[in-house]
């Protein structure tokens, strides 16, 4: 129910981008070591090939998720679903003897191809005539491009960061962060708005907040120049007196 209030838009991203790192982790068995540069966004991937005849469009040219950069296109493909199999199979041939594998998650059909330190998959379902499906590729984790995730946002005391996505758009860089607290809402809530008054940050939007017997949750939003951020604190499932942050920070400078 929290994460109805966040941009529909980005909770389609989000839900996208998880999954298909859920379905990359999943299928992987290499450790092939890739050089990696600091700045995961700044590492550049392998192109995304479209069947021919088909539209696309980036859901995110520029991501990484955890310090893995990944990129990420949907496309519709007026044919069948063979004809992408076989597309995306001898395609990948001809870049070299790598690693295939194949798999269902529901509806979907999903290929995967490994080489050279990088991870391609498409993963694709028929609706109606057309074919609908989504590419990725990314470097294969590895010890260089998982190491501990950093962040700048002010985290409360005894707190963990379990998840970071960082991605640009239109040269714009943004960070949406999954934050396990040892603090309640309301003391999480306070450390985190004090930290930000004192670093230049104003509030917004008026904080919303829901104390129904279903769900509990704080929201606050804060700008900074053209940074924006959008902050969500309510109580962890398995400890009600902790709290799972969720952090949306738009234009990061």
């Amino acid at each position: 129910m929290v994460r109805s209030i966040i941009n529909k838009g980005k909770k389609f991203f989000l839900r996208v981008a998880i999954l298909l790192l859920q379905i990359l982790f999943c299928t992987l068995a290499s450790t092939t070591s890739v050089l990696a540069s600091s700045d995961p966004l700044n590492r550049s991937l392998p192109s995304l090939d479209v069947i021919p005849g088909a539209t696309s469009q980036w859901i995110a040219e520029t991501m990484a998720i955890n310090g893995l950069p990944m990129s990420i296109k949907e496309f519709k493909f007026l044919g069948s679903e063979d004809s992408v199999k076989q597309f995306y199979r001898s395609r990948w041939k001809t870049k070299g003897h790598g690693k295939t594998t194949e798999q269902r998650l529901g509806f979907d059909t999903i290929l995967g191809y490994e080489l050279n330190g990088y991870y391609y998959s498409v993963q694709f379902h028929k609706d109606g005539k057309v074919v609908i499906g989504r590419l990725t590729v990314s470097e294969i984790p590895n010890s260089e491009n998982t190491r501990k995730q950093k962040t700048d946002f002010p985290m409360p005391p005894n707190s963990r960061l379990m998840k970071k996505m960082e991605y640009l758009d239109q040269g714009r860089r943004s960070e949406t962060l999954t934050i396990a607290s040892r603090r309640s809402v309301n003391s999480a809530t306070y450390y985190v708005e004090n930290q930000l008054q004192s670093d230049g940050w104003a509030l917004s939007i008026a904080p919303i907040e829901n104390s129904s017997v279903r769900v509990h949750y704080r929201q606050i939003q804060y700008q900074r120049r053209a940074e924006h951020i959008q902050i969500t604190f309510f109580p962890q499932a398995s400890n009600k007196r902790e709290t799972e942050i969720l952090v949306n920070w738009m234009n990061k400078q």
